[in-house]
């Protein structure tokens, strides 16, 4: 069903892939089973196909030295699917437990009990009391769009993985099939560069058998689209994968679990200096001395004689040679420094403000393009609309205090105004984000947009799509999916043909053009052989079916009028007003009732 809003998410999500915009965000709006959700896949789908069909025709263009080859870089949209009312949670996934999201701590006044509890927090775990800057809702926000971009990256590397492996299975049977399950398996616990480069190299083993370069042209595209990245200039996608795949694997580990990286260097340089004088008398030492003395002087006098010198010179000589003279000096110096040095790498929850957007680069820098589809926005307005607050009694009060709704804005409104707002940088510069929200949140940016000059809310969404099918539409997509086996030209065909409108519009009718009511019909009075229980010729002689096409056809013929289609085409909400209202009297037909008011007030309550 190619409605409005297909056609313009389409055309964004087009040159988002090609690199033409840098991010998008979409507040993608309607009813409950309106289709937002399925609108968002199937633009990813079609877009994907569409890739996949150029890229296969016509090789990617090769490198130029006018236009570098990164900026042609093929790359396709990966859906990263995000539960609205858990990225908004208050609880944090942390091992063990949920942890609320840290706040900036407040200034209580001198002696009271939660300055008391903060300084005992404090003691107790130093690094829960530290201040954070990512608080809030954009805090918790941060780590649930890492996780899921993580896991939605996993899934797509195994399931590229698990392609190349079977064919090289039909080729060689050998251990493909297992290695690509053992992949699977540790990429739940984030992998090392190191082990990821292995099994790049394992798989390219395979493919030399088969004649390829898969370490060269990666694993993310086909063979037939992939050989021609060496052609056109890129022989390192392989690179880019699994840089890609380790940076949101780190991102990961510091979401899962406690992540520290330590780096230390000593220093040691040492220097002594020293002066020692010594002097002393040994009594022990001084009588050998003496009688060496005597007897030095004996020899040296006898000797005298005999040599031919007087026997004074000899005996002086003697005595010479007896001294012994000791003098000892001792000098050194030492000086000694020491130097420690310890670096610890910062992988903390609160770096991933600045970690993210990295992620995204190089998984775009890999091939895939994430588009963040954060779903089921519009169930939060349950809650809040319910939520009750217990006012406290007062001095002279007997029983509990009044219950009473909490006066505060509405709650979708409340939480997806403060995430965008906090993350703007990432809708705005990294990647496609698509909020999907009820009518009321949407209706009620439009009027705030309309009775102020240019609010916040302007530039929070680069377009805003309001999902709601013609009946045309519908139409079209119904007989796509009902055919008739009678032989063309036959009298049985012209009447299956006839019952195929039929059929087509009391489905439109049944379900007041909500795409989940059409589904749902579909899957009913089916036999299994995919035939209709009805016969044609039912279909088109029962009043029961020939009273809901005239109603239907009445609806589609106020709805086509001039005037109203130019209003409605300029504001969809109100479009969704329109056909609201006119298929009130369908309603109150379908539940029995004899009379329906039409005044204001009961329209009023009724839309």
């Amino acid at each position: 069903m190619a409605s409005d809003a297909y056609r313009v998410l389409l055309t964004e999500m087009r040159r988002y892939v090609r690199e033409e915009v840098a991010g998008r965000a979409f507040l993608i709006s309607g009813h409950r089973g309106a289709g937002k959700t399925t609108l968002v896949q199937r633009v990813i789908d079609d877009l994907g196909d569409e890739l996949f069909r150029d890229l296969t025709k016509t090789s990617v263009p090769a490198a130029s030295p006018t236009q570098p080859s990164l900026a042609r870089r093929p790359q396709r949209p990966l859906l990263v699917k995000l539960h609205g009312p858990s990225l908004l949670a208050d609880e944090l996934p942390r091992p063990g437990g949920g942890e609320k999201p840290k706040l900036p701590p407040s200034t209580p006044g001198a002696g009271s009990k939660s300055d008391n509890a903060t300084s005992e927090t404090a003691k107790s775990d130093p690094q829960a009391a530290a201040p954070t800057s990512n608080t809030g809702t954009a805090h918790g926000a941060l780590i649930q769009i890492t996780i899921a971009l993580y896991r939605a990256l996993a899934r797509e590397f195994a399931e590229a993985y698990a392609v190349h492996a079977r064919a090289a299975y039909r080729v060689e049977a050998d251990d493909q099939l297992d290695i690509a399950a053992q992949f699977q398996l540790d990429l739940d616990r984030a992998p090392e560069t190191a082990l990821l480069r292995a099994y790049w190299e394992r798989l390219a083993d395979y493919a030399g058998a088969m004649g390829t370069k898969t370490i060269s042209s990666g694993i993310l595209w086909p063979e037939q689209i992939a050989s021609s990245f060496a052609a056109a200039g890129l022989p390192d996608q392989s690179a880019r994968e699994i840089v890609a795949l380790a940076t949101a694997a780190q991102a990961f580990q510091v979401c899962s679990g406690a992540v520290r990286y330590e780096q230390s260097r000593k220093d040691s340089a040492s220097y002594e200096h020293t002066t020692e004088s010594k002097a002393g008398i040994d009594a022990k030492d001084a009588v050998n001395r003496i009688v060496s003395l005597t007897i030095g002087g004996l020899l040296g006098f006898g000797a005298a004689g005999t040599v031919g010198i007087s026997p004074v010179a000899g005996a002086g000589i003697g005595l010479l040679g007896s001294l012994a003279v000791t003098a000892s000096v001792k000098r050194s110096a030492r000086q000694e420094r020491n130097e420690d040095y310890t670096f610890i790498v910062d992988r903390s929850i609160q770096t991933l403000e600045r970690d993210l957007p990295l992620v995204i680069e190089r998984v775009r820098e890999a091939g895939l393009a994430p588009v963040f589809l954060i779903d089921e926005l519009d169930k939060l307005e349950i809650s809040d609309q319910h939520e009750e607050s217990t006012t406290p009694p007062g001095p002279d009060a007997q029983g509990p205090g009044e219950i009473k709704p909490i006066d505060k804005p509405n709650g979708t409104r409340k939480t997806v105004t403060e995430l965008i707002r906090r993350l703007k940088h990432l809708t705005t510069d990294f990647g496609f984000f698509c909020f999907l929200t009820g009518p009321d949140y949407f209706e009620e940016v439009q009027r705030k947009i309309e009775t102020m000059a240019f609010p916040e809310e302007h530039t929070y969404f680069s377009d805003r799509l309001f999902v709601l099918y013609t009946p045309d539409e519908l139409d079209t997509f119904l007989r796509s999916v009902m055919t008739s086996t009678a032989p063309p030209n036959s009298p049985d065909s012209i009447t299956d043909e006839t019952a195929r409108g039929v059929l087509a519009r009391v489905i439109i009718h049944s379900s007041r053009l909500n795409t989940i009511d059409v589904v749902r019909a579909l899957a009913h009075d089916w036999t299994e052989d995919g035939s209709y229980k009805i016969p044609s010729g039912t279909l088109t002689s029962q009043p029961r079916y020939r009273i809901a096409v005239g109603v239907q056809l009445a609806i589609e013929v106020v709805l086509r009028s001039t005037t109203l289609a130019a209003r409605t085409a300029r504001d969809p909400r109100l479009r969704q007003i329109a056909v609201d209202t006119l298929y009130m009297i369908s309603r109150e037909w379908e539940r029995g009732e004899t009379e329906i008011d039409l005044s204001d007030a009961a329209l009023a309550k009724y839309l």
